[in-house]
């Protein structure tokens, strides 16, 4: 069996790092942060859905890579945008 991305302690807490700085900013910078957010979201989605597509089915290791470059893609861009806007935000853990 697999773990989950959104199972994952460090996904839950790069989660709420994330959402603390966008609750953090205002205007167009937020709804760039909450679009960020919900691209991630989605990518890591459709990353754990592969994975559970391949554990099941034995599906294409280029669905895999495909859904790995995602999910890198799209934390990055956040990571990105949370550098630039709100540099200093951090959780207890990260």
């Amino acid at each position: 069996m697999f773990s989950k991305i959104k199972d994952l302690d460090r996904y839950k807490q790069d989660q709420k790092r994330f959402r603390l700085a966008i609750d953090s900013v205002e205007g167009d910078v937020k709804k760039q942060g909450q679009q960020l957010l919900i691209e991630l979201n989605e990518a890591v989605n459709g990353f754990d859905n592969v994975m559970e597509d391949l554990v099941h089915l034995s599906g294409s290791k280029l669905d895999h890579a495909t859904a790995q470059q995602k999910v890198y893609e799209t934390k990055t861009a956040l990571e990105q945008w949370v550098a630039q806007h709100v540099p200093n935000i951090h959780t207890e853990n990260s």
